[in-house]
């Protein structure tokens, strides 16, 4: 606040009274000021131009930049406007003014509005999309969560544990009645879990025991020679080699 009133007791003491004023303050205020509007100006036109031509919303540092560019000029442009209306500016000069006000900065505040609001909504699509992003990342990670948890309390079902121990020690007795359970409990799980549409059980060298699937909320139970050896692919290879209780 003390800065902006230095700044206009700065311009009321420096403004031209008459016209031997106005000639020592244009050669020492105004022509320094005109300078310095021009290259920061320049600057913020350049930094808008750029940003427009890569189609992309104005960073943090490159907003920071054009409202420090912005600060000097508008400074500057405040010494040239204070010549208007004053009775020692020649009748030449007040149009030249209001010239160079219409022509060097309000035509461009014209597209510097605009782009700047664009640039907004833009970053705030941006925003919300990202928002958005990490929701459905969230929720796919929980939907995970519970699959994988759904996944290890099924292995640990009493008809999934009898048959992998038929299977290990190869016991030839019950194993029929020990698939079937397993098929039981699958398409029942199935049945629940209705984005679930294939359901494996497979050994220790990739041959399928017990495969349900579901489609239209339809179970159907793969048996005999439509079980397959999933031996050679990339999931049974990778989660083969995996530590018990991890999901692959």
């Amino acid at each position: 606040m003390y800065i902006h009133y230095e700044f206009n007791l700065r311009n009321f003491a420096f403004l031209p009274q008459n016209q031997k004023e106005q000639v020592s303050y244009l050669n020492s205020v105004l022509r320094p000021h005109i300078t310095q509007l021009r290259e920061f100006a320049g600057l913020e036109r350049a930094l808008v131009a750029n940003t427009i031509a890569r189609g992309e919303p104005f960073p943090r540092e490159t907003m920071r930049r054009i409202k420090h560019y912005r600060s000097i000029v508008e400074q500057s442009l405040e010494q040239v406007l204070l010549l208007k209306g004053q009775p020692s500016t020649s009748k030449e000069m007040e149009p030249a003014i209001m010239t160079f006000e219409q022509g060097f900065m309000q035509s461009f505040q014209v597209l510097r509005g605009p782009v700047f609001a664009a640039s907004q909504q833009q970053e705030e699509a941006v925003r919300a999309a990202s928002i958005q992003l990490l929701k459905k990342k969230a929720s796919l990670e929980n939907y995970l969560a519970g699959i994988s948890s759904n996944l290890l309390n099924m292995s640990r079902h009493h008809s999934v544990t009898a048959l992998v121990k038929g299977l290990v020690e190869n016991e030839a007795e019950q194993l029929d009645e020990r698939l079937i359970a397993v098929e039981t409990l699958f398409e029942h799980f199935a049945k629940i879990h209705k984005k679930v549409y294939q359901i494996r059980y497979l050994d220790n060298i990739g041959q399928e025991r017990v495969r349900v699937e579901s489609e239209n909320h339809i179970t159907t139970i793969v048996r005999g020679k439509h079980l397959q050896n999933k031996s050679h692919r990339y999931y049974f290879q990778h989660a083969i080699n995996l530590q018990p209780v991890i999901a692959y």
